[in-house]
């Protein structure tokens, strides 16, 4: 998975989420692509991308 943003590119949700709360960054556009698919840009707050690493670990 690959995850763009204004800011960088992170291979992991987690990744995007530790670099929003270290720059102290509130939303961001996230583009993903995910074997080659590209989906939707959507903007991201903390809170979405907390939520997304938790539905990961469940």
């Amino acid at each position: 998975m690959i995850i763009r943003t204004e800011y960088a590119n992170f291979g992991r949700p987690e990744d995007l989420l530790r670099y929003m709360q270290e720059e102290n960054i509130e939303t961001v556009t996230v583009e993903s692509e995910y074997w080659g698919a590209k989906l939707a840009p959507m903007r991201m707050t903390q809170k979405d991308v907390e939520d997304w690493v938790k539905m990961k670990e469940d």
